[in-house]
């Protein structure tokens, strides 16, 4: 029996999920990622230099001893919690988290970079107030700026990821319908839909202490390989101005076995020290609008109906 799964993982030091059984999505071809985190590998002398700095040593002066770890491609806080500090302002999350920013993060945030709230969700204990980036009005893709507070508005984790040296053209050199047949020109099944979302977006390609920024179309093409094979749903980026697809990725995902495990690679004690391959327990799995729950050593089993 044949599945389509949808993993709704929230774990602050995850950084990859592998589900060991027959995934049809590890030798799909069509696929284009630039992303690896084998290889970003943490530059002590770096983070170092950046917690040495004039801004983060203000805020711990006024904060205390905070914990930090730094976003190399921008020398920002990437993750950064410690001791509450209240955020001396009452309202909406997104207006004391803006608050919050405004008055203890001016040094990292200046005036050129513009957020946009998208959300709040909130648990027992903390709220997280979420924005994300806008370059001349265009979203800036994987851009994030969170901080997490609790319900008295008292701060106890941000971080910044999001940039101040977005230079790019924001005028396409292709129409639409160049995006459009460049998204499908090298997948070798037939193509029944393609979706162009209405706006172009801005993509940081990750690259050594920096980003290569991209002005994008932002696409999903669907493809069709017959009654007895699952069809490709392709989340797909065209650069505006090459044509070459420069991220693919098929959210559809299959497995023919009803027995799953769910791993993560993640950091088990601190951040500069090796990554683990580990189980993951309690994620929730939705299957046909279902929700089932991986087990305390990351297995789930599906009934075979």
């Amino acid at each position: 029996m044949k599945y389509t799964l949808r993993l709704r993982l929230i774990l602050g030091l995850l950084t990859a999920i592998l589900i060991h059984s027959s995934l049809s999505a590890h030798s799909d071809s069509h696929q284009k990622r630039f992303m690896d985190d084998s290889k970003n590998l943490i530059d002590h002398k770096l983070q170092s230099d950046l917690r040495s700095s004039a801004q983060w040593q203000q805020f711990v002066s006024q904060h205390g001893d905070w914990w930090v770890q730094f976003n190399e491609r921008n020398n920002k806080p990437h993750r950064a919690f410690g001791a509450p500090i209240p955020a001396g302002i009452s309202g909406s999350p997104a207006s004391v988290a803006s608050y919050f920013m405004q008055q203890h993060l001016g040094a990292y945030l200046p005036n050129s970079i513009q957020l946009e709230f998208i959300s709040a969700p909130v648990s027992k204990k903390y709220v997280h107030a979420n924005f994300i980036q806008k370059h001349l009005g265009l979203e800036v893709l994987w851009s994030r700026a969170t901080v997490k507070m609790t319900p008295d508005h008292r701060v106890v984790m941000f971080g910044l990821d999001v940039y101040d040296d977005i230079s790019l053209s924001t005028t396409p050199t292709l129409t639409s319908s160049e995006a459009i047949a460049a998204a499908s020109s090298d997948l070798d099944h037939p193509v029944s839909q393609i979706t162009l979302a209405p706006s172009l977006k801005i993509l940081p390609v990750p690259s050594y202490r920096k980003n290569n920024y991209h002005l994008v179309y932002e696409l999903s093409v669907r493809t069709y390989t017959g009654s007895e094979e699952t069809p490709g749903e392709y989340y797909t980026l065209v650069d505006a101005h090459s044509g070459d697809v420069l991220y693919r990725q098929n959210r559809i995902v299959n497995f023919a076995n009803s027995d799953i495990q769910v791993s993560g690679t993640v950091h088990l004690t601190h951040p500069y020290n090796p990554t683990t391959i580990v189980n993951l327990p309690y994620l929730q799995v939705n299957v046909g609008g279902v929700d089932y729950n991986t087990d305390v050593n990351g297995f789930i089993n599906f009934p075979n109906t």
